[in-house]
């Protein structure tokens, strides 16, 4: 009988998932969206969970998400400029149509809808399944809607529904799930919280429109945009950039913990900006405040934490008001005349210029410092690990352009044990064989020598003496002049006009052998005086490259 009945209970279990992701399907046809998450899921199933689940392990996620944007916040604090963004920043200086100051009461119809379109999931704090509250809507609904007006009516949000049960997510599959660090938070709400949270942002959404209050360029948690359309549009520019003969540096920025360090305070004052005010705003204001946040993981749970920094991952409100917050940066980024693309907190900055020109272009580098100092000041972090260059042209182009990409701040590396160096050397053998499609078996020095590139070594020394050739002309800060001193003989000798620069001593080889007060001096007075002598800045680094390229290569 016991056997019987475990088979009959595979049977059913096996015809549920069966009927469970058939009708999960056919809902969904004509979405690719939904047919390949279905999919995704069957065949790769999440790994979520931490191998040891107990309410120590909960508690241990907690801290450490907690810790993280606490630490992130401090950093931020410390260094950030007390300066407020001005007012066209947000509304790119476009005069507001409408403002939003009272929200609109629904009605039980409305509401009803919103809740047969959302998903049957339940959270844990739900006292009813998702699926019963459906079933029962139309008893249900008139309470649900009384709740939803009372909320908007009185410009508050009840504290039940500003709890939220946090479960971690792995970032990636097959990440240790033993490393903290490889988890993202993710918030789930009440099911009435999130209904709530979606007449407000049916409402917010239509002020937006209405004032076209749009980030054009923000393919995130927007209609009709998705992840390929934003790769159409920049592949689309960077191809007839190329086409045209230009170079373009693509610079992909990435924030660390971007939904969890908003500044709440930062937010409200954004709302303000756009027009929400009166009860609008004061709902705003409570659903911000007096946050609450707890891990749950399988049955065991930690104590709750308050919350005052970000917007919940996992709400229907967050994306939209951390898009709103992100208003600023695209009008700045305009200021500067550069390309961008925005797909929720990654951005992608790029500038098309002439292959003879410096790279990155001043403009590029202007533009990116204002863009650290405001999200700083935004309390927003820009993750420097994740943060990458592109160098995106045609074969002809790019053989053509005043490559410096491995070249950026190079003065500091003089004095490198060698084999630090050969790791740059390495990238731009690289990058090398990836322009000529030369094999990894040829030798790269011919294909240097066809590109006319110098090898890493000697390009620090040419970075290091164009320096030299500013500070001694004052074309360089005056902190670069002062380090500076002419070598000048006790009697006369052939050497006076030699154009020689002082030496001074040092005591390590490693240490101040490497500074530029000595290393300068000494490539200097290596160098024949017909460069010293050069009138302009263009014949010096003519003269010089040749000179360096010589030695390199021995031509």
């Amino acid at each position: 009988m016991y056997s019987d009945h475990l088979h009959h209970y595979k049977n059913a279990l096996t015809t549920a998932k069966t009927s469970y992701y058939s009708n999960l399907i056919n809902t969904g046809t004509g979405n690719s969206r939904v047919l390949f998450s279905t999919v995704n899921h069957l065949l790769q199933p999440p790994k979520s969970l931490p191998p040891d689940i107990s309410t120590t392990q909960c508690t241990a996620f907690l801290d450490f998400f907690s810790s993280k944007i606490n630490t992130i916040d401090q950093q931020l604090a410390s260094s950030r400029t007390h300066s407020d963004d001005p007012p066209w920043m947000i509304t790119s200086g476009k005069p507001l149509i409408s403002s939003l100051s009272d929200f609109t009461l629904v009605t039980e119809q409305t509401v009803s809808e919103l809740i047969r379109k959302a998903k049957t999931t339940t959270c844990q704090l739900d006292p009813l399944p998702t699926s019963l509250v459906k079933a029962c809507l139309p008893s249900i609904s008139p309470m649900i809607t009384n709740i939803i007006n009372s909320s908007l009516t009185t410009g508050t949000v009840p504290l039940i529904l500003k709890l939220a049960a946090i479960t971690p997510i792995l970032k990636k599959p097959g990440a240790d799930p033993s490393d903290l660090n490889h988890y993202r938070p993710i918030s789930n709400l009440p099911f009435i919280s999130k209904t709530l949270e979606r007449v407000v942002a049916t409402q917010l959404q239509s002020h937006l429109d209405i004032n076209n209050l749009h980030e054009p360029f923000q393919s995130g948690f927007c209609p009709k945009h998705s992840t390929e359309t934003a790769l159409v549009k920049i592949t689309n520019d960077l191809l007839l950039a190329a086409d045209s003969g230009l170079l373009t540096i693509l610079i992909l920025l990435d924030l660390s913990a971007a939904f969890n360090t908003i500044s709440h305070p930062l937010l409200l004052d954004r709302l303000a900006g756009i027009g929400i005010t009166g009860a609008a705003l004061s709902w705003f204001t409570s659903y911000l405040t007096g946050r609450q946040q707890f891990v749950q993981l399988s049955n065991h749970k930690s104590g709750c934490s308050g919350v005052s920094l970000g917007v919940p991952q996992g709400s229907v409100l967050g994306p939209l008001l951390f898009t709103t917050y992100l208003l600023p940066l695209g009008t700045l980024l305009r200021h500067h005349g550069v390309h961008f693309h925005c797909y929720a907190d990654d951005t992608q900055v790029y500038i098309s210029t002439k292959p003879t020109a410096a790279i990155p272009p001043t403009s590029l580098i202007t533009c990116l410092e204002e863009i650290r100092s405001w999200l700083s000041r935004n309390f927003l972090k820009l993750n420097g690990n994740k943060t990458g260059a592109l160098l995106i042209g045609s074969k002809s182009t790019l053989t053509k352009s005043q490559l410096v990409i491995i070249d950026y701040c190079n003065a500091l590396l003089t004095g490198l044990p060698t084999k630090l160096i050969n790791r740059l050397q390495i990238i731009q053998n690289s990058a090398a064989r990836i322009i000529t499609r030369t094999k990894s078996s040829d030798h790269i020095t011919p294909v240097l020598i066809q590109l006319h590139w110098l090898p890493v070594h000697y390009r620090i020394q040419y970075k290091t003496l164009l320096l030299t050739y500013k500070a001694l002309h004052n074309l360089a800060p005056s902190y670069l002049c002062d380090l500076l001193q002419e070598y000048t003989p006790s009697r006369s000798l052939r050497s006076t006009s030699a154009g020689l620069l002082c030496i001074p001593t040092s005591r390590l080889t490693t240490m101040g052998a490497r500074s530029f007060s000595c290393s300068a001096p000494r490539l200097w007075n290596s160098l024949p005086p017909h460069i010293k002598q050069s009138d302009t800045i263009t014949t010096f680094k003519s003269q010089l490259k040749t000179h360096l390229f010589k030695l390199a290569h021995n031509v």
